[in-house]
């Protein structure tokens, strides 16, 4: 009986733990999109000014990749702010933009 009553004892805490770890993976994924975003816009960028300094990208196609990093800064702006905020539907919509603008 007590090892029955032990146990139940025991399972109480963990179910109220339960949600705990989902939160955390979320804000763990969240941050980990977020550092994926800076470096594949740090990556784009720095393809871009190396490939209009080489002379390789030059007339409408600057500019319509230029427009597009403008775009994509602006992007990986207000997913920084929603992320300080923990606005995360925000956050989530913002990302797929930002996977759009690039593409």
């Amino acid at each position: 009986m007590i090892r029955i009553l032990l146990s139940s004892l025991l399972l109480v805490p963990m179910s109220a733990c339960a949600t705990i770890p989902t939160t955390v993976q979320s804000t763990l994924l969240d941050e980990k999109a977020l550092y994926a975003s800076e470096v594949i816009y740090t990556a784009a960028a720095s393809s871009y000014l190396e490939a209009v300094k080489s002379g390789v990208l030059t007339g409408e196609k600057k500019t319509i990749a230029r427009q597009k990093l403008l775009n994509a800064y602006d992007l990986l702006i207000v997913l920084r702010r929603a992320h300080q905020l923990g606005d995360n539907p925000t956050f989530n919509n913002t990302l797929m933009l930002f996977k759009d603008a690039l593409a």
